[in-house]
């Protein structure tokens, strides 16, 4: 199906002289048939191509990539949280737990951490969120840098002033 496109300059025009005119005149109607008929468009169309062309397009929205439902501090937390979780689980292969269900254990059971007991409210996380590069920071410096310590349950160096001592991960000596 073609869809025939309604040039720019003449939605502006139309728009020019609609405002000039009264909302419920007759010259108003006949103007837009008019139009509609020169373009062989439909009425609907038209008017939709007008409502759709005032419209500002944001690119972005203001608050983009800072977490809405949680503040950043709590979701870099749960993150860290998590991204434990995923590292303590894995196995010889490197396969490990997925983030949905890491979330969901998080969110049922909790964890104890030196901080203190950590659980989230229920439907704050989601696997798009804890995924997310920004709000994931803390999994992305884990890499290959950073693993567990299975045997100590310590953290022997931080890698930032922000990070706080996490019994799940240790550095690994380079």
């Amino acid at each position: 199906m073609v869809h025939k496109q309604i040039p720019a300059e003449a939605l502006i025009n139309l728009r020019h002289r609609l405002e000039s005119l009264p909302s419920r005149c007759q010259e108003r109607r006949i103007l837009i048939e008019e139009t509609a008929a020169l373009y062989g468009v439909s009425t609907d169309t038209l008017y939709r191509a007008l409502r759709n062309s005032s419209r500002p397009k944001s690119i972005n929205r203001s608050d983009s990539g800072t977490p809405r439902k949680l503040s950043l501090s709590d979701m870099e937390r749960y993150c860290e949280v998590i991204a434990a979780m995923k590292i303590r689980t894995s196995n010889k292969k490197g396969r490990h737990i997925s983030t949905v269900r890491a979330i969901e254990l998080l969110e049922e059971f909790g964890m104890e951490t030196p901080n203190g007991f950590v659980q989230p409210p229920k439907g704050a996380l989601t696997r798009s969120t804890v995924s997310r590069p920004k709000s994931f920071v803390i999994a992305q410096k884990i890499g290959p840098m950073w693993t567990l310590s299975r045997s100590e349950n310590v953290l022997s160096n931080t890698f930032s002033d922000r990070l706080v001592a996490n019994p799940y991960i240790r550095k690994v000596n380079q």
